[in-house]
């Protein structure tokens, strides 16, 4: 928001523009933004007293010029906005992270069990945010048979 005030001196008039100081942040969800590749997070800006906002880069925006935009950027990209009609820090940043796609694997020791040997399973999957879920495929074993 502009305030003019007008200042008249011995006829002579001067005028001045005071803009109102923006503090310009984002919020995401989901937060923090980390996503799959393929997947979304919604990139929400707010300063108050701005009249628009902008978005750079503009890759895998939804839009570029509101305040809530969709991002689904293929790479870890850094965006920013830039709060427009207000002066103070009108620019903000927030990185979009691309967590590593899952990969699925297990070793098991021994690697060739007799009868009633022992089996132990070590899991090596790879990637970010994962859950486990162990079914060993022996309904038989009741509560052994699945493991979190």
């Amino acid at each position: 928001m502009k305030l003019k005030f007008i200042l008249t001196l011995i006829g002579v008039a001067v005028s001045y523009f005071v803009v109102a100081q923006c503090n310009t942040t984002i919020t995401t969800v989901p937060s923090p933004a980390s996503i799959c590749n393929g997947q979304s997070v919604v990139l929400a800006a707010n300063a108050s007293g701005a009249t628009g906002y902008t978005w750079a880069p503009t890759t895998g925006l939804s839009s570029t010029n509101t305040a809530v935009v969709t991002a689904t950027p293929s790479t870890t990209t850094t965006y920013t906005v830039t709060a427009t009609g207000c002066g103070g820090n009108p620019n903000a940043t927030i990185v979009v992270t691309i967590l590593p796609t899952p990969n699925a694997s297990f070793t098991h020791n021994p690697a060739s069990p007799c009868g009633s040997v022992p089996i132990n399973f070590n899991n090596t999957s790879t990637g970010g945010g994962l859950a486990y879920s162990w079914n060993f495929g022996d309904p038989g074993s009741g509560a052994n048979n699945s493991s979190t």
